[in-house]
């Protein structure tokens, strides 16, 4: 969890120095197809919350265990 606090605040310090604009320039993305910052970081934030439900799952099992 101490890391994904802390990547999380490395993000919210990317995002205080870029504007709305940004999140639609475009970069080369998957399989070298051209996509903005919205739909990457979209899928940042999908991925954070599905481990983040894998995290709570698996933490709560052991306290089951204990």
């Amino acid at each position: 969890m101490d890391k994904l606090n802390e990547v999380r605040n490395r993000t919210f310090e990317l995002f205080k120095t870029v504007d709305d604009s940004w999140l639609y320039a475009e970069e080369e993305f998957w399989y070298k197809k051209q996509a903005n910052h919205y739909f990457m970081w979209f899928h940042v934030f999908e991925d954070e919350i599905n481990h983040r439900g894998q995290i709570n799952l698996i933490r709560k099992r052991l306290k089951v265990l204990e």
